[in-house]
């Protein structure tokens, strides 16, 4: 059996034990499946064919709602294995699903509210200290930072819950998938592109911020990737995604107080990403275990 077919990710178990009983349950219902241990002591149950994943992924639900059913441990013995129900599974509650409260995409996330919190009392501050409002903050005073720290400031509640939204439903596939150095880059790469590119338009004495710019640089960069044929079932994204961020932008040049050429630039270096990684081998682009 040739593992490295398996790509395609079903669920992430928390015990290794419930996540090879359920690899054994689809194996008996004629569903290769393996199981990898993932970082922070989680498993992943994987599969070798997309055309299954849909029913496997039904099959994880069901198997989420009752997991000592008798159909599963009966799955187990014929496979040599005893499904036991654990102590610790009832005193901490049955979760399959893990949270991932240490990453990256989490990370980013409890920064921008932390920011958000402090321009509440201390907003002027705020600016003063991230914000990229004059080009002699870069040429003169070095603060090259600045070209970063754009991205975590919010201005309203419906800004900074938009964006947030959107940056967990492609960042954390990104990272899962294709693993947190390639976040990172592609946040600080995207970062700076949209930002300057704000910035050599910005007029005099205005301010900006948001993540905006990124969220749309990772929808870029997810869109020219979902052209390959092999890539992970869960980081397809719809086709008309990008044609309607498209029309989004253009519409934002006929608003006030959009940060357009942000969004321009944070798209374009998002899609030149995406086709840098179009013609790379699937196992370099895709995280390691």
């Amino acid at each position: 059996m040739n593992y490295d077919n398996f790509t395609f990710e079903v669920g992430v178990i928390a015990h290794k034990d419930l996540a090879l009983t359920f690899a054994d349950y689809l194996v008996s219902i004629n569903i290769n499946a393996i199981v990898r241990e993932k970082l922070g002591g989680n498993y992943s149950v994987c599969v070798d064919n997309e055309l299954v994943l849909y029913r496997a992924q039904t099959e994880f639900a069901e198997f989420a709602r009752d997991p000592l059913n008798q159909k599963y441990k009966k799955a187990a013995w014929q496979r040599g294995r005893v499904l036991r129900k654990r102590p610790e599974i009832k005193a901490r509650g049955f979760t399959l699903f893990s949270i991932e409260l240490i990453s990256f995409t989490t990370a980013v996330e409890a920064v921008c509210v932390l920011v958000y919190l402090l321009m509440f009392v201390a907003k002027p501050w705020v600016i003063e200290a991230l914000g990229l409002y004059d080009s002699r903050l870069i040429s003169e005073d070095f603060a090259l930072y600045r070209l970063i720290t754009p991205a975590f400031m919010h201005f309203s509640i419906m800004h900074i819950g938009f964006n947030l939204v959107m940056w967990e439903a492609f960042a954390r596939p990104i990272e899962r998938y294709l693993g947190t150095v390639k976040l990172i880059g592609l946040f600080v790469l995207i970062a700076l592109l949209s930002n300057i590119a704000q910035l050599w338009f910005l007029p005099t004495g205005a301010v900006f911020g948001g993540m905006s710019g990124v969220v749309y640089g990772l929808i870029g960069y997810m869109a020219v990737l979902s052209l390959r044929k092999d890539l992970p079932y869960k980081l397809y994204i719809p086709k008309g995604l990008f044609t309607v961020s498209l029309l989004f932008i253009a519409l934002g040049f006929f608003m006030d107080g959009i940060a357009n050429f942000c969004h321009l630039g944070g798209i374009a270096a998002g899609a030149l990403c995406g086709f840098i990684d179009l013609k790379r081998p699937l196992e370099r682009i895709l995280k390691k275990g």
